[in-house]
């Protein structure tokens, strides 16, 4: 029997900012309709599709099934889709994981742009000096008592592979199944 009291416990918060990856459809406010998602992706690199790009079924645990490519930097993206995210959450060595059915989790240090269907873990310290509102309101809502410099402290000694082989373990899914 497992003792489900895990308030003394840290959790990957305390070591990594945790984020969904980019809405691509359209921004409701500034180009309603003018795109979907699927218009911005293609199987192949072109001129505009630059940034390799994921989806949480494209995820197996330590691996990828496939890689596409985003549109980027054009006259839609990434200034008109809804949630553009911040450059150094895709850019960076991170955790991606896929949102639905069972946990798949890989390590990603090529770069790879995420839609939301993936969570981003990311260290904090690869975050060190990035002001960004998504980071702000993450560390006001979830560690009113803790400074954002002791979380990326935190992080210095923590290995994504250790990490990684946590969330794709057995127990590690039962705990994150315990908690989703």
């Amino acid at each position: 029997q497992i003792n489900k009291n895990f308030s003394r416990l840290k959790t990957l918060g305390d070591f990594c900012f945790i984020s969904k990856g980019m809405v691509l459809n359209a921004n409701e406010k500034i180009a309603k309709g003018e795109f979907k998602k699927t218009d911005l992706i293609s199987d192949k690199e072109t001129n505009i599709h630059t940034k390799r790009y994921i989806e949480g079924k494209d995820i197996l645990r330590y691996n990828l099934e496939r890689v596409r490519y985003l549109e980027w930097d054009t006259e839609r993206v990434p200034s008109k889709i809804s949630r553009p995210t911040f450059k150094e959450l895709h850019e960076n060595p991170k955790i991606i994981i896929n949102k639905l059915n069972n946990i798949k989790a890989t390590l990603d240090t090529d770069n790879l742009y995420c839609e939301q269907t993936i969570r981003i873990v990311i260290l904090w310290k690869k975050l060190a000096g990035i002001q960004n509102r998504s980071i702000t309101n993450s560390v006001k809502k979830n560690y009113a008592n803790v400074d954002r410099s002791e979380l990326e402290k935190n992080s210095y000694n923590i290995k994504l592979k250790f990490i990684l082989a946590i969330v794709n373990s057995n127990m590690g899914n039962y705990f994150l199944n315990m908690i989703r």
